[in-house]
């Protein structure tokens, strides 16, 4: 690459109006940011869910994706007798990805990059390494060092998991 490309392309982050960087607006996969961003909607907040299989930075995770929304209504279930803790919960990450979704569209309708998903949302989660699989209720993990995935939840030849 030459040094000229380089440059350019650094001047054009260094003038973004929100402080990002190139690395803020590359997303690990292009190609499951836009099908999770298709499920889950912009404002990570739609109903639709869907079985998955996630290797990240060496850990293999199963199970059905879910929004954002999905996942903290069902943290803040586990919340027990802390209500208003839950309730204050529900609202915190709304209020998030509501901002990401404003965020996203004014950065649209100006021609600026949109930054990437960078978190996946999982229920009914198995995460494993090779000491073992571990059954997780609610998984939020990070994309950033996504290796790998594919559609469908992963199985032992014999049938477990």
């Amino acid at each position: 690459m030459s040094n000229e490309h380089t440059e350019s392309q650094g001047n054009e982050f260094a003038k973004d109006p929100d402080g990002y960087t190139h690395e803020d607006l590359v997303a690990q996969d292009y190609i499951l940011e836009m099908m999770l961003v298709a499920a889950m909607g912009e404002g990570d907040d739609s109903d639709t869910e869907f079985s998955l299989t996630l290797v990240i930075d060496g850990v293999t995770v199963t199970g059905t994706a879910i929004s954002a929304k999905a996942w903290a209504k069902g943290v803040a279930g586990q919340m027990g007798e802390a209500k208003q803790a839950a309730a204050e919960f529900e609202d915190f990450v709304a209020g998030i990805y509501t901002a990401k979704s404003t965020e996203a569209d004014r950065r649209a309708e100006s021609g600026l990059r949109v930054p990437p998903m960078n978190f996946v949302h999982m229920r009914d989660a198995v995460v494993g390494n090779g000491l073992g699989a571990y059954p997780v209720p609610l998984w939020r993990g990070s994309l950033r060092k996504l290796s790998g995935w594919t559609l469908g939840r992963i199985t032992r030849a014999d049938n477990k998991q």
